[in-house]
């Protein structure tokens, strides 16, 4: 019993470093990811897809591409 409550106690304590991590402290972000319309060519349009891990799939049909890490259709 004493092992399952160990266990327990360090993943809420991992859990609990974390969401620190992740809300307080933005600046210790693994990546930190601008998927902003700012990067974006004017002449271009945003398909609604990121393509930040996974090229373009689903819009690829429409013909998007990735560009700044988003499917974009020129």
């Amino acid at each position: 019993m004493a092992r399952v409550n160990s266990l327990k106690c360090a993943l809420c304590f991992i859990v609990l470093i974390l969401f620190v991590q992740l809300n307080c402290i933005p600046e210790t972000r693994v990546m930190a990811v601008e998927l902003s319309r700012v990067f974006l060519q004017t002449s271009s349009t945003d398909c609604g897809e990121p393509c930040v891990y996974i090229p373009c799939t689903i819009t690829a049909l429409l013909g998007c591409s990735c560009l700044n890490k988003v499917c974009v259709r020129p």
